[in-house]
């Protein structure tokens, strides 16, 4: 399977992440796709690819490289490369040139600069750009032919042909136009005279160099077309233009054999643009996001100090709410995740997703710092809604979530997020702690719970589990934010997301639910009756 699964990478929103990543040229975004996820094993391959990432991120920190993007733009359009090149013309010649000169450029300027990165031979780009350098002094491609050669001789006489036949065109037209009384200007397009004007209509009818080319119920129209030794001069023009194209063609057929055995080499030299691309946008990204070069862990732990999810950091910031970095150290196998309502649990789950997923792929990491070890699989279970079309209520879906994830490879990690909370309150809590049980004793890896459940029961699977809550809501900032803002704005505003040791003691439920606008006497009942049952014992312990 891949790291992450669709469905996960879905809600942790991992393409959303990484979208500015994405590769500018075309072998980098077939270089992207080819890459797979990082597993067990896989550790020295993973140290290589962070060692090559570091290096660019460094170049790009201490050199300026403002043709980065444009040169690597231009290794699009990449089709015509597959072609049989004599089918080639003047426009793929000349894309075939500003390929080539990107790439030496790249390689010169980036792949030279970048500490371990395998330097190629030049040869392909040199034997390219040497032959076509007589033909794309300008920008574009226009064949240029020696001197002395035959297309040379032929592009001669025909420009003295059409020197000539310009020449007599030009006394011709001119003669005519003034026996109309017209500027010569005026034949250069056709003119038309009403039926009824029949003087005029005899005297165009009466010049041999104008044609009647269409005539309806209302009116003709003339073109002027030369005759004469002037028509003779256009054909002799039109054979010199004929046998012109035809060495043009031959020659141009020559140059695409001629550089037909280096293409090979130079699509070669385009799939290492394409993995320096791939090196570009994770460092290019690392640096816009700050992003650090993360360690494996040597213990089995998975910790992160100051960690951002950018994409929920932009939604906060774009509220105009302050968002709030994570610092974590998980141990395995069970982690219990505790906290008020609204108090960033699901976006917890989240951002150790995105992380682990980032991690896996082999990118820097959004932290001060973080480490974790390499997983073989990873699942999300929980907090989903009904699926109609396939006959399952939420619960359903977890389940049928649930199952797939237990048949993966381990090590796993699972984010469960609430799971069982739309069925019976203590079936639910009855089947979650014996999921943590199964888990603790059966499998190996990092089994991440978030939920309202202050304890996961006390059986012998359930001693390893640590406990931690979220910070929750802070009454005093919530009492002075109410006066500024709305009630929905005060409390995000007013709540802490950081994660602590430990299970919490309330999920702030009660406060939370009147803050909202509940009626006050509706959570007054809800309060009293939650203490009676703390009183009888009926209420879980915490």
């Amino acid at each position: 399977m891949s790291i992450p699964p669709v469905e996960l990478g879905a809600r942790v929103f991992f393409d959303a992440c990484i979208a500015a990543a994405e590769p500018i040229s075309e072998p980098g975004r077939d270089h992207a796709r080819g890459m797979r996820a990082f597993l067990p094993g896989d550790e020295e391959a993973l140290g290589r690819l962070w060692d090559r990432t570091a290096a660019f991120l460094s170049l790009l920190q201490t050199r300026q490289l403002p043709l980065l993007d444009s040169h690597l733009r231009i290794c699009n359009g990449l089709w015509f490369l597959r072609e049989d090149p004599l089918s080639w013309g003047a426009v793929e010649l000349a894309r075939l040139d500003e390929i080539a000169l990107s790439v030496r450029w790249l390689r010169d300027e980036v792949a030279a600069h970048l500490t371990g990165q395998a330097q190629g031979s030049h040869e392909a780009q040199d034997r390219i750009l040497g032959l076509l350098a007589p033909h794309c002094t300008a920008g574009g491609f226009a064949l240029s032919p020696a001197p002395d050669s035959g297309l040379a001789r032929e592009r001669g006489v025909l420009d003295a042909a059409t020197a000539r036949f310009l020449e007599l065109e030009r006394a011709q037209r001119e003669a005519v136009a003034g026996r109309l009384g017209l500027s010569p200007g005026r034949l250069r397009s056709d003119l038309t005279v009403p039926l009824a004007d029949v003087p005029r209509l005899e005297a165009l009818r009466g010049i041999p160099e104008l044609d009647e080319i269409a005539l309806t119920g209302h009116q003709a129209q003339f073109r002027f077309t030369p005759s004469g030794p002037v028509k003779d001069a256009r054909a002799v023009m039109d054979l010199a233009r004929q046998r012109c194209h035809a060495l043009e063609a031959a020659a141009t057929a020559e140059l695409c054999g001629q550089l037909a055995p280096w293409i090979p080499a130079l699509l070669k030299d385009l799939e290492a643009i394409g993995e320096l691309d791939v090196l570009y946008g994770r460092a290019r990204w690392a640096l816009g996001l700050g992003a650090v070069r993360p360690a494996l862990s040597t213990d089995g732990t998975f910790q992160a100090e100051d960690a951002v999810h950018p994409v929920i950091r932009d939604q906060v910031e774009g509220l105009g709410r302050q968002y709030q970095a994570l610092s974590f150290n998980l141990r395995t196998p069970v982690v219990h995740l505790t906290g008020a309502n609204m108090g960033g649990k699901t976006a917890f789950l989240r951002t150790v997703g995105l992380l682990q997923a980032l991690f896996q792929r082999g990118y820097f990491i959004p932290a001060r710092s973080f480490s974790a070890p390499l997983v073989r699989a990873m699942a999300w279970v929980g907090a989903v809604p009904d699926a109609p079309t396939l006959g399952l209520s939420s619960f359903g879906r977890e389940c049928r979530d649930l199952v797939e994830a237990l048949a993966l490879p381990s090590p796993l990690l699972l984010l469960v997020d609430e799971f069982a909370r739309s069925t019976d309150v203590e079936e639910g809590q009855a089947l979650t702690e014996a999921l943590t049980e199964h888990l603790g004793r059966h499998r190996q890896g990092l089994f991440l719970f978030a939920g309202h459940q202050k304890r996961l029961g006390d059986g012998p699977g359930t001693n390893d589990v640590q406990y931690l809550h979220t910070g929750g809501l802070d009454f005093e900032a919530y009492s002075r934010n109410l006066g500024r803002m709305e009630a929905v704005e005060a409390l995000a505003a007013s709540m802490n997301y950081c994660v602590l040791d430990g299970p919490t003691t309330s999920s702030d439920a009660l406060e939370i639910a009147l803050a909202l606008g509940l009626p006050e006497s509706l959570v007054r009942s809800a309060r009293e009756t939650w203490s009676r049952r703390t009183i009888l014992g009926l209420r879980e312990n915490p």
